[in-house]
């Protein structure tokens, strides 16, 4: 697994430089055992940046203290005002000086080999944003179950994944340059719409529209999960591909996702040179087309639409060519097709 991966890789290089980006808020409970594991990466970071939005238990004594012996240097910083997970990580991963940036949760446990084997894949430069398997632990928790799971090592080109995919914080590294692309504040539109505002999924937003996105199979994050957890784990691969569409029933609020994430790109390429400028234009107009889809989807199974009318928004979906897969996360294939025509326009499943 993670250590015969490691024995295949080459010597680390020198002049890797990865920090390590953690968000605090009352983490007494586990966050010593997460520090330990840091501190035994077979690739030591450059530093560990930790941002804390307003402890009030003993949450900064225990970094302190780890401070005095770590391997590495130990930065802490803490918010004058509440900023919330999303902006918490974002401030600690600004705040970093390495190249590279690995979110770190609190409560988690990495492996020794995490950022030695996900350093790798940013020799190639266009690689903005590596993610890997995660294993879930815990009370109450199977053996075994995975979170995120990725089945092999994928490498996928701008706009070849889907943008409004993500995988989590803990198993992501980046490359820096993510977050000088734009301002972070752009993933808050003026309609107030949620679906970027979290730090993984903006990152991961960014990455497949700028950039290339690995994911990898190994587990190096063991995800706890426990009674005080603000997101829990659920099995399966956030990367999965566009056929996550697929068992979705609200293609039109999908369309309106879609749609406004386009929008966001339009307004950020006002501010950028080229080739920035190029790819943010070629994903606005490809999450365009992918409103477009979805929302041709929404008609297929709208109470009001006659057989007739429905007929016609199939056969304009085929005609466009929206299931035909051709490698780009835009298309929704077969199994979709299959199901759209079944459910949706026949109503098979309805009766």
């Amino acid at each position: 697994m993670s250590e015969s991966r490691l024995k295949e890789l080459p010597k680390a290089m020198n002049d890797i430089r990865i920090s390590i980006a953690m968000a605090t808020y009352n983490g007494g409970r586990f966050i010593a055992e997460q520090l330990a594991s840091l501190g035994k990466q077979t690739l030591l970071p450059l530093e560990l940046v930790v941002n804390d939005d307003g402890s009030t238990d003993k949450t900064i004594e225990i970094l302190e203290e780890f401070a005095k012996t770590s391997p590495f240097p130990v930065k802490i910083f803490r918010n004058e005002q509440r900023l919330g997970y999303a902006d918490n990580f974002l401030q600690a991963a600004s705040r970093c000086s390495g190249d590279l940036i690995a979110f770190c949760d609190q409560d988690d446990l990495w492996m020794s080999s995490k950022l030695e084997i996900c350093s790798r894949e940013f020799q190639d430069p266009d690689v903005l944003l590596c993610a890997h398997s995660g294993e879930l632990f815990g009370h109450g928790v199977a053996a075994g179950a995975k979170c995120p799971e990725y089945d092999k090592r994928r490498v996928f080109n701008p706009l070849t994944i889907y943008p409004l995919l993500s995988s989590y914080g803990f198993a992501m590294l980046i490359r820096k340059t993510l977050l000088t692309i734009t301002k972070n504040g752009s993933r808050v539109p003026s309609n107030a719409w949620e679906a970027l505002l979290a730090h993984d999924k903006w990152m991961w937003f960014l990455a497949s529209v700028f950039g290339k996105i690995v994911l990898l199979p190994e587990v190096l994050v063991l995800y706890r999960q426990h009674d005080s957890n603000l997101f829990g784990g659920e099995t399966g691969s956030a990367g999965a591909g566009i056929s996550k569409l697929g068992i979705k029933r609200n293609y039109e609020l999908q369309a309106i996702k879609e749609e406004r994430a386009g929008e966001i790109l339009k307004n950020i390429s006002l501010d950028l040179a080229d080739p920035w400028q190029a790819k943010a234009m070629a994903g606005a107009t490809f999450l365009a087309s992918c409103g477009i889809a979805n929302h041709r989807r929404s008609l297929l199974y709208a109470d009001h639409r006659t057989f007739v009318q429905r007929l016609s928004d199939f056969l304009t979906l085929v005609k466009e060519g929206g299931y035909i897969t051709r490698r780009r996360a835009t298309r929704l294939g077969l199994p979709a097709a299959l199901k759209d025509m079944v459910a949706g326009l026949f109503r098979i499943s309805r009766r």
